[in-house]
């Protein structure tokens, strides 16, 4: 069966060996960390302009406004 050496069947690799005060050891792998899945692709979106209309102006060039901004596209306005 095993070498005279003390290794052989039961012996590290095996997952059931039997423990010299005659219990059962189990061992069991460590667990794994879930994989990390990282979205690419897609189209990326253009960074948005804030309009104010009291007082009239987008952002950076109108600091603080009244009335709540408005996200509005870079290509929509002309």
């Amino acid at each position: 069966m095993g070498s005279s050496w003390g290794y052989g069947p039961g012996w590290y690799g095996d997952p059931w060996y039997r423990h010299p005060y005659g219990r059962t050891v189990v061992v069991q792998p460590l667990p794994v960390a879930p994989p990390v899945y990282v979205e690419q692709g897609g189209v990326p979106t253009a960074p948005m302009w804030y309009y104010c209309r009291q007082p009239q102006g987008y952002y950076p060039y109108v600091t603080s406004c009244t009335l709540p901004w408005r996200a509005v596209a870079p290509g929509s306005v002309r």
